[in-house]
């Protein structure tokens, strides 16, 4: 019975250690994001600026490319992830990446799935 406590202690202290390891990680990204954050009606909005493009061939040159650099800035995005953006791809993932960063949501794994935003 006592080996069971220890055990559990254990357990119960590694956790600890792995959550406060990701808490301190999302609170020095959100300290280093630049820009606004993302919502999903900004990725609707510049999805439908790409769309409204003369040449919308979906290569990042020209006036896409000025979009995409624009949304990237103004949102401090990943330029994968502006790219994704005026694509039409990932929309609620991203939104969702930098909800968690800035409210600092640790999530555990069971959890990840069940974030509602």
């Amino acid at each position: 019975m006592i080996e069971d406590d220890y055990a559990n202690q254990s357990v119960s202290t590694k956790r600890k250690k792995e959550i406060e390891k990701e808490y301190r990680r999302l609170e020095k990204k959100r300290n280093e994001h630049k820009g606004l954050w993302l919502t999903y009606e900004a990725c609707k909005e510049y999805r439908e600026k790409a769309l409204a493009l003369y040449d919308n061939s979906g290569l990042d040159i020209g006036e896409r490319r000025r979009l995409r650099l624009e949304i990237q800035e103004r949102y401090g995005l990943l330029e994968i992830e502006a790219i994704n953006i005026l694509n039409g791809f990932f929309h609620k993932e991203y939104v969702r990446k930098y909800y968690v960063i800035r409210n600092l949501i640790v999530m555990i794994a069971y959890d990840k799935a069940n974030i509602d935003i």
